[in-house]
C-alpha cells in the first residue's frame, strides 16, 4: 500500500480508518471484495498529499520521553554549570 511519500505511520493510520468504515459491511459483501476496497481506498488516501495531511492530523500529539534543556551550540554550557571566568579579569 506504501507510496513513496507516505510514512509507515500514515499507512497504518489509512488501514486502522478504513478498517474500522468498512466493519459494518461485514456479512453484507464478499470478504474479497471487502479486502480489494479496503486496498483501493487506502492506497489512495496515502497517494495523494491532501490524504496524507488528513492523515497527519488525525494522529496523535508524539510524546516525550523525558525532559530537559538542550544546548545552543558547542559552546553552551551545562545548566547550572558556573562559566568559565579568566583570572584577573574583572
Amino acid at each position: 500500500m506504501a507510496d513513496a511519500e507516505s510514512t509507515p505511520s500514515e499507512d497504518e493510520l489509512a488501514d486502522e480508518i478504513v478498517s474500522e468504515a468498512l466493519d459494518e459491511f461485514a456479512g453484507l459483501i464478499p470478504a474479497e471484495l471487502l479486502r480489494e476496497i479496503h486496498a483501493c481506498v487506502a492506497d489512495r488516501l496515502v497517494a495523494h498529499p491532501e490524504g496524507r495531511a488528513l492523515l497527519r492530523r488525525a494522529m496523535p500529539d508524539p510524546q516525550m520521553d523525558s525532559s530537559g534543556d538542550v544546548a545552543r551550540s558547542d559552546q553552551a554550557q551545562p545548566v547550572g554549570a558556573e562559566p568559565d571566568v579568566e583570572e584577573g579579569a574583572g
